[in-house]
């Protein structure tokens, strides 16, 4: 695919990478001028309606979601029978290359990734989206060390209420949680597990399961117990063995409540947890293993050996002594109260922030005695600019006063560029409007006798403006083409088919439908209905739909009827008009009176026919007026 074009945009470049389900190219948006990634379903799912259908819905929902350590999606499209989802591309690798060129990750890195990926389910999850499919396969790492969560919204179109174990989920099945691995949807918490797992394998370089077929790993979840993650790395505290085997306990019930828990575990480790290379093993005050000493050559070869031997020369300066030594004793014990008081450190609950300034959160922050640090900014339609969209422990929850609450705050809404699209095709137009963010306003046509129908004439704002916020919307003036001319639909009751087509080319319009009438009561291959109506005003090129008579092609010679027509001259007009009875029997068409009339007046023919029916059509100054039925 190196080189092909998807949607009219996206120029494939090279292949980054691929599945059981799809291929991952890095891309150039030709629009926008930007470095995307580029999924695309592998063939056999292509052809699945039902997989489609939920691929492309999920695929659109993972677009709503928006956090600093979730891939954005930026398009989903369809380019004849390729299927693709366009993403941001973010260069660097896995967390799957990762653990694989470290064989493990410090402890600090493992929990650092873990809480990231945990705060992008929670966001996920607080916006009612499961991923599904959490592994490190689906972790990117940026080139500062930054995780973003990947796939969004494709696990969940693949998964179903019955699990089938194909190459599609072999490479998942180690991260599966066991009501998954049950054949039971996955839900909140089979994202809390498989995030376990990944923890569990950024601190061991193991998988707790493994095994020869996928089906084999999967009982393992449902069945086995987990094997203690210290047995491989002994430098994993007991405190966060704790919290790495509640999130992965077999029973949904028994893990965290949510992903905000789990990583809220994850703070409270980190907040206590001190490296052990960072411990001093050499300091005096450590135990330490000393060599046997013997008392007489140690007093003897000693300072302190001398002054054991004044001592015992000197009874008073032993009692002396011993008292010094009993309120050192003291000293340090009341000196040990204060440093524990110094150290017993108090729990509060969390201040409510949210939606302050920066200045006045801090100042809130520190009447608690309180540390804060700002962890990043990010857009807000909600916010102002400066003020505080998030906090991290979340409000009401218990925290140590030595734990800095995090603090996002808010850039204002975003500005985006206002594309310009004016001589573009209107479907062009509304993908590039949607693609940058925007939202498609009012569309009104009119016509224009240069500029061809479907192009965008101008729009509203205009690109010179520059820059708008974020979910605004472009109003659009598009061409309807040149402006159509009239015209009147021709008589064509009474006339044979071959003249009607001709009357009707003469007019500038097209024969629509032929419906042929087999019942008909008027002659063979004769117009006996139109539409549109005799002299309706209709633009040049739409077609007229008739019906001809199929009835047998033969001379009828009764019965013959005769029959009264009561015939009502317009009053408006000339004083005199000449009124013109035309009519159409089983035999022919003919006109049957010509006379002069006065306005207004109101006067009765005669007239006979052949057959059940006939048709009377009245011309008045030799323009159509009206039309009768008799029988």
């Amino acid at each position: 695919m190196i080189g092909q074009i998807l949607g009219s945009r996206y120029e494939i470049i090279e292949e980054i990478g691929r599945g059981g389900m799809a291929y991952v190219y890095k891309a150039r948006c030709t629009y926008l001028d930007r470095v995307v990634a580029v999924k695309v379903l592998q063939p056999q799912f292509a052809n699945d309606d039902e997989f489609v259908r939920r691929f492309r819905r999920e695929a659109q929902a993972a677009a709503s979601l928006s956090h600093p350590n979730i891939v954005n999606i930026y398009d989903v499209g369809r380019d004849d029978d390729l299927h693709y989802i366009v993403m941001e591309y973010v260069p660097g690798k896995t967390l799957k290359d990762w653990i694989k060129d470290n064989v493990s990750l410090s402890i600090e890195d493992s929990v650092r990734i873990a809480v990231q990926v945990g705060m992008a389910l929670e966001h996920a999850h607080q916006n009612e989206i499961v991923h599904c499919d959490i592994k490190p396969h689906n972790i990117l790492m940026t080139l500062d060390g930054r995780a973003k969560v990947a796939d969004f919204g494709l696990a969940r179109a693949v998964s179903s209420t019955t699990i089938t174990y194909t190459e599609s989920v072999i490479g998942s099945v180690h991260y599966f949680s066991p009501e998954q691995a049950s054949g039971e949807r996955a839900g909140k918490k089979s994202d809390i597990y498989a995030l376990g797992i990944v923890l569990y394998e950024m601190m061991t370089g193991k998988l707790p399961f493994e095994g020869e077929s996928p089906v084999t790993i999967a009982l393992q979840h449902i069945r086995e117990e987990v094997k203690s993650p210290r047995l491989y790395n002994t430098k994993i505290p007991e405190s966060l063995e704790r919290v790495i085997l509640k999130s992965i306990e077999k029973d949904p019930a028994k893990r965290h409540d949510t992903s905000g828990d789990f990583v809220k575990d994850l703070r409270e480790f980190s907040a206590d947890y001190v490296p052990e290379e960072t411990l001093d093993h050499h300091s005096e005050y450590s135990t330490q293993v000393m060599p046997a000493v013997d008392d007489k050559k140690s007093e003897e070869g000693s300072k302190w050996g001398k002054i054991a031997k004044a001592l015992k020369k000197n009874p008073r300066k032993t009692a002396m002594m011993s008292i010094l030594v009993i309120l050192l004793i003291l000293a340090l014990a009341a000196a040990g109260l204060k440093v524990r008081d110094y150290f017993e450190v108090l729990v509060v609950e969390a201040p409510d922030v949210i939606g302050m300034s920066l200045a006045e959160a801090i100042e809130e922050l520190d009447s608690q005695g309180l540390e804060y640090r700002v962890v990043g900014e990010v857009h807000s339609d909600q916010f102002s600019v400066g003020h505080v969209v998030s906090q991290e422990p979340a409000a009401g929850q218990e925290m140590k006063t030595t734990f800095p609450v995090s603090l996002m705050i808010s850039k204002g809404r975003e500005m985006v560029s206002i594309p310009r699209v004016i001589g573009m095709k209107q479907a062009d137009a509304e993908v590039m409007i949607l693609n940058e963010g925007l939202k498609m306003g009012e569309i009104s046509g009119i016509y224009h006798a240069e500029i061809p129908a479907d192009y965008v004439i101008d729009q509203n704002p205009r690109a010179d403006i520059g820059e708008i916020e974020r979910d605004s919307t472009i109003d659009l003036i598009v061409s309807s083409g040149p402006q159509p001319v009239e015209v009147r639909v021709p008589d064509l009751i009474g006339r044979y088919l071959s003249n009607a087509r001709e009357a009707i080319q003469n007019a500038n319009l097209e024969l629509g439908r032929v419906i042929e009438d087999s019942d008909s009561p008027y002659p063979h291959n004769m117009v006996v209905r139109q539409s549109p109506a005799i002299g309706s005003s209709i633009e040049e090129g739409m077609k007229v739909d008739l019906t001809v008579s199929k009835r047998p092609d033969e001379i009828v010679s009764e019965p013959t009827n005769t029959s009264k027509v009561r015939i009502d001259v317009p009053s408006s007009g000339p004083d005199t008009q000449e009124v013109r009875l035309d009519l159409m029997d089983i035999n022919r068409y003919r006109t049957v009176d010509t006379s002069l009339r006065n306005r207004g007046e109101s006067f009765e023919v005669e007239v006979t026919w052949i057959g059940e029916k006939a048709l009377i059509k009245i011309y008045v100054n030799g323009v159509f007026h009206d039309m009768q039925e008799i029988n």
